[in-house]
């Protein structure tokens, strides 16, 4: 262990660090609102604070749902890009505020770029890559995953207990990797896999049960 950063939050589901490893960025979506901070890895300073109200609606029995969120940095370390919902906001760290909104119309499940730095929105039933200046769609994939190759012609998703590859168009899956172990279709267990890539060659490595 390196350094340790003691933070309020507890339910942070988004987590980035920059490129020059100087800045750790951190998502926390809770109950009644959406927070990103940004903080100095050197002198644990936060330099970047940001709070939006945001009400969840109960379940049924009185219970809700924490929300999620990712974040990740965009052309360098001066701009920062965070989701919340079906909502991505785009900040510039120099300046410290918010400079750009973008209304994806999807659940926003995680962020990254691609090898040009443009941003990524990996989303419930769609996968969309934008512009890192325009902030315009330059590719629509009318698929959810969570994996795209370098050149992005195929995707890679968690489905259960297994991992699909899919060709970007037409969205066919063309294989599909089970796990070993017949766990129940039940709470936490329904989740088998985390899936990471490699930024340039194409590699996908998953976590399941079963092992990498």
């Amino acid at each position: 262990e390196v350094k340790r950063f003691r933070v309020p939050e507890f339910n942070i589901t988004g987590l980035t660090i920059s490129r020059d490893g100087k800045y750790i960025a951190y998502g926390m979506a809770s109950r009644n609102k959406n927070v990103l901070k940004v903080i100095n890895v050197i002198n644990g300073e936060v330099i970047l604070n940001f709070s939006e109200p945001f009400e969840r609606d109960e379940d049924k029995d009185g219970s809700f749902q924490y929300g999620e969120c990712s974040c990740c940095f965009l052309n360098g370390v001066n701009h920062l890009a965070f989701s919340a919902e079906g909502e991505v906001f785009i900040f510039d760290l120099i300046r410290k505020e918010k400079i750009a909104k973008v209304n994806v119309e999807d659940f926003v499940r995680v962020l990254g770029t691609d090898s040009l730095g443009n941003l990524i929105t990996y989303c419930n039933r769609s996968v969309i890559v934008w512009d890192s200046k325009s902030l315009k769609k330059i590719r629509f994939i009318d698929c959810g995953g969570r994996i795209l190759s370098p050149d992005l012609s195929l995707l890679a998703r968690e489905v259960g207990m297994a991992v699909d590859l899919l060709e970007t168009s037409p969205g066919k899956v063309i294989r599909e990797f089970r796990s070993r172990f017949n766990f129940p279709w039940v709470g936490n267990l329904q989740k088998q896999f985390v899936l990471a890539s490699h930024p340039q060659k194409p590699i996908l490595v998953s976590a399941g049960p079963d092992g990498i």
